[in-house]
């Protein structure tokens, strides 16, 4: 095997798309890369003695003849992560043949992109544990930069979106995991066992969509928003229901996903009749209360919603791509319900100039939340103002929303939000543009044709007896798990709470210790459907406490206390997650069958 594939064995291991790039190019290098020790002297002196922070988050600018990545992973402790970007696939292929880079290429610390800065670009980030990032810096590595600056620029942009991005998904996705599955247990029988979403699919073929956030422009936006309200689909989102209904508007659909209470607050006090409730299982459990079954879901990706279906052995839930912002959402919903057209109202993404943030009828008016500071803000091109102020959040949905309306083609899209930022592929149109380009009849029976669809049986409603039943073996498998990770914690607490704790430690046997807790673990991960149930839930961010708890001892830690620890903070985290998970069951009203399952186990697939 060439040296080059040898290479590229271990690069395919862990960045297939970097891989494949490379694998694929056949373009030669450009010219100008230096002798590999003056390579090395430039490594030399562009390092320094810098230092950085622990958990600290490097992005740097090109391979190169990969010196100065070398020079740098060695002066870098373990928590350091260094992300290279090289835009010339054949730069890193020339490396690959003339240099072994596997030892590096193979440190989890390194991070590589290669090419157009997409998707698969960036995938290398998957792997990256964002919650552990203290500071992200941007090093420009100046002999390869000054070839290609634009190129490393936009790098630069995109990766610090990319990781806030990520940082706000997998962060949320551990910190609000428990919060995300009481709500899931809690909307049990209104939203899980509500109609799928997909029950829609076609139903609006042809007919427009309007789409309403609740941007500053909103204000001026409902004179437009009535006179359309008998040709085109009004779909509100929870911050902009409560306007349109004190304007004598009736949304047909409304969007809320936030798992917080406040997303109720748009709703309080305002009529609900007849508009229906598109939701999914994580919202808070007030706001589909207040809808009177009018709701369907989109579960696609909850994880106890998942688990039912497949044992009920009926379809999938739907998924609506959300990131971040339930504005999203409703580009997969119009392509769902076969509308052609969609609409953008109050859109806005950016301060009004008087430093308004949403519209003034809004509960975030009613909290003194509707004003941003627009010092803290970038200046960005708007629609029909030459600047507008967006906030760092709101930069990144503006990002996310240009690049989801650019992966769906075949939408139209406007935008009519006059004091709104620019969105890359969605034009502004006056109200009166808007109106001649929606076009349009008089709608069907829109209310008529929501309640029918609800009612068209298919599979897309559940039963919640029936669901109940399912999560019957959960129910006992959670008590199992807690029973054996009771019985490990309690001889792993008498180490800490007998008269002479140090010798306890010193003398304790981690190896039994240690054959213990893998037992616990082989029960634990063996019931695949339970399990998914359970990490979802507290589990999630208990297992990351624990995982920080054994971090803090730090090196000096003697290593058989550290392992013993270690056994400790798991099994608590597992205690805690069963405790969890069997006390939301018990809430939803599951109770344990008497027998155990067909194959004698205490929980079930």
């Amino acid at each position: 095997m060439s040296l080059f594939a040898e290479n590229l064995e271990v690069l395919r291991s862990r960045f297939p798309v970097t891989a494949a790039r490379v694998a694929g190019e056949k373009k030669a290098a450009a010219a100008g890369g230096l002798p590999a020790e003056a390579a090395r002297r430039v490594a030399r002196w562009w390092l320094g003695d810098r230092v950085w922070e622990r958990g600290a988050l490097l992005a740097v600018s090109g391979w190169g003849e990969g010196a100065h990545v070398r020079l740098l992973l060695e002066a870098a402790d373990a928590s350091v992560t260094v992300f290279v970007a090289e835009p010339d696939a054949g730069v890193l292929r020339d490396s690959l043949a003339r240099e072994d880079w596997r030892e590096l290429l193979a440190d989890r610390r390194l991070l590589l992109g290669v090419g157009a800065l997409d998707e698969g670009f960036f995938s290398a980030l998957e792997s990256l544990d964002v919650l552990r990032v203290k500071d992200v810096e941007a090093l420009v590595f100046a002999p390869c930069y000054n070839q290609q600056p634009a190129y490393f620029g936009r790098f630069f942009m995109e990766f610090a979106r990319q990781v806030d991005v990520r940082r706000k998904l997998y962060g949320t996705a551990v910190v609000d995991a428990e919060l995300w599955m009481t709500n899931s247990f809690d909307n049990l029988e209104r939203v899980i066992c509500a109609p799928d979403v997909a029950a829609l699919r076609g139903v609006f073929s042809g007919v427009a969509m309007l789409l309403v956030s609740a941007g500053p422009s909103l204000d001026e936006s409902l004179e437009f928003l009535r006179e359309m309200q008998d040709r085109a689909l009004i779909v509100a989102v929870n911050s902009s229901y409560r306007a349109l209904r004190h304007a004598g508007i009736v949304p047909h659909l409304v969007l809320a996903a936030d798992p917080r209470g406040h997303t109720a607050l748009g709703f309080r006090g305002v009529p609900t009749d007849r508009t229906w409730l598109v939701t999914t299982p994580l919202v808070s459990p007030e706001v589909p209360a207040l809808f009177d079954g009018r709701v369907y879901a989109w579960s696609g990706s909850n994880t106890l919603a998942c688990e039912i279906r497949r044992r009920l052995g009926v379809a999938p839930g739907t998924s609506l791509i959300e990131q971040g912002t339930v504005s999203a959402c409703a580009v997969d919903l119009a392509v769902l319900l076969g509308c052609p057209k969609l609409c953008l109202v109050g859109q806005d993404l950016a301060a009004a100039p008087d430093g308004r943030s949403h519209a003034k009828d809004s509960f975030y008016s009613d909290l003194n939340a509707n004003r941003v500071d627009q010092a803290r803000c970038r200046m960005l091109p708007g629609n029909t103002l030459k600047q507008v102020a967006v906030e760092e959040k709101l930069y990144v949905y503006l990002k996310t929303f240009e690049a989801i309306a650019a992966s769906r083609p075949g939408l139209r899209m406007i935008n009519t939000s006059r004091l709104g930022a620019r969105i890359r592929g969605v034009p502004y149109a006056s109200f009166k543009d808007a109106k001649t380009w929606l076009g349009g009849d008089a709608l069907p029976d829109v209310f008529g044709k929501l309640a029918s669809r609800a009612l068209a049986g298919g599979g897309y409603a559940l039963d919640p007896a029936a669901v109940r039943r399912v999560l019957q073996p959960t129910l006992r498998w959670s008590r199992e798990v807690l029973r054996r990770a009771l019985g490990l914690l309690t001889d792993l607490e008498r180490l800490f709470d007998g008269p002479a704790p140090e010798a306890s430690l010193r003398e304790a046997a981690p190896a039994g210790l240690t054959e213990r807790f893998d037992a616990l673990w082989r029960f634990v991960e063996g019931q695949g459907g339970d399990y998914a149930i359970f990490e979802a839930g507290r589990f999630r961010l208990a297992r990351y406490r624990a995982g920080e708890a054994v971090d803090r001892l730090g090196k000096g830690a003697e290593a058989r206390e550290r392992q013993i620890r270690a056994i400790r903070e798991e099994a608590w985290a597992v205690a805690e997650g069963a405790w969890f998970l069997l006390e939301r069951l018990q809430a939803a009203g599951v109770a344990a069958a008497a027998e155990p399952d067909a194959d004698g186990h205490p929980g079930g697939e």
